[in-house]
């Protein structure tokens, strides 16, 4: 269902307010979708037409082994797009405290991948089944934490200090 606002024409300033990248002038050489991004967005019925996102006004979040992360606001909620794992989308309220963050479960096994993007100031924490840190890749507002068996759960520490904490799912052994 479209969003009853209708697509975005402007960033909202919850969204300015918690992203830098936001505040910047865009600059389209970096900033713009790649065509992919803009269909990924812009497909009718799809999540980031119920949210209002608008390609348009997208930001380039950063890059990971090989992942680009690009932040697309909207009137409801906005949306991540990245280069090679999907579209992510939630509301404005939730992805201006904490962001928002997606899981890979590999089709052949191996470990999860999580990524996502998180606001100003907010912080990235993995942790494996022992409680030891897991490593969390950064680049600008964007992370993954990916290829770890051993991980337990991430936490996004928001700038609030309020954590919010995603568990990895199980894999039951074998029967």
């Amino acid at each position: 269902m479209p969003s009853p606002e209708g697509t975005a024409t402007s960033i909202p300033g919850s969204l300015a307010s918690s992203f830098a990248i936001l505040r910047a002038p865009r600059q389209p050489i970096v900033d713009s979708l790649p065509p992919d991004g803009v269909v990924a967005i812009t497909t009718p019925g799809g999540i980031g037409g119920h949210y209002g996102a608008n390609p348009v006004l997208s930001r380039y979040a950063g890059s990971i082994d090989g992942t680009s992360f690009w932040l697309v606001p909207g009137d409801l909620g906005s949306c991540v797009y990245t280069s090679n794992a999907g579209t992510i989308c939630t509301s404005n309220a939730r992805m201006s405290s904490q962001g928002t963050q997606g899981l890979i479960v590999p089709d052949a096994g191996g470990a999860d991948t999580f990524l996502g993007v998180v606001s100003d100031n907010a912080g990235v924490i993995a942790t494996n089944n022992d409680g030891s840190q897991a490593s969390v890749s950064r680049s600008g507002d964007a992370y993954i934490v990916s290829g770890d068996p051993n991980l337990h759960s991430v936490t996004v520490r928001e700038a609030n200090g309020q954590d919010q904490t995603s568990a990895v799912p199980q894999t039951p052994p074998p029967s």
